[in-house]
């Protein structure tokens, strides 16, 4: 779900994400594929047809619905890039439970009551972003993310003209 619509206002773009909080999500599980269809959308009906267009997708990539490949293949056709940041461990975690007070209160199980592990599918992030025109970052072995990559490519994109706007409105009052 969307937290912030598109804006060139990047501060109001770090409240929104400063204030994100772990319970705004209604339930665990990726879905890159509707992420990127929703992305999509929003970009489609962008005002700004002049500049160029892409998003880019922070993942683990384990996905859980939908079809990601063919969504960034859409958006390619649409002449959007998708790029992609992987996150998380190459080994797996344990997704822990996180109780009312913010402290961990064991780990999430399946049905059959093993503990669920979330790994890092680099072949999928790898096929969403070759499929969507876009690069990929991926954790280094230290853990460090290195950006560099999606950003030269961003920067390489063309921008939209923007220009600040001071309007102003006068008010007729009577002397």
């Amino acid at each position: 779900r969307a937290r912030s619509p598109l804006t060139f206002d990047h501060s109001a773009v770090k409240l929104q994400l400063r204030a994100a909080y772990r319970d705004d999500l209604p339930r665990g599980g990726t879905a890159i594929g509707p992420a990127v269809e929703e992305a999509k959308r929003m970009l489609e009906s962008s005002r700004l047809t002049q500049a160029a267009k892409a998003m880019v997708i922070l993942t683990d990539g384990e996905e859980n619905e939908g079809d990601p490949l063919k969504a960034a293949e859409a958006a390619k056709a649409a002449g959007i890039e998708v790029h992609v940041v992987g996150i998380g461990s190459r080994t797996g975690e344990p997704i822990p439970l996180i109780d009312a007070d913010g402290k961990v209160n064991g780990y999430l199980k399946d049905q059959a009551g093993q503990t669920v592990v979330s790994r890092l599918n680099e072949k999928l992030l790898r096929g969403v972003a070759e499929a969507g025109g876009g690069v990929l970052a991926l954790p280094a072995g230290n853990g460090g993310l290195d950006l560099s990559s999606v950003r030269a490519r961003l920067a390489t994109l063309k921008k939209a003209d923007l220009e600040d706007r001071v309007v102003r409105v006068y008010e007729e009052r009577y002397a």
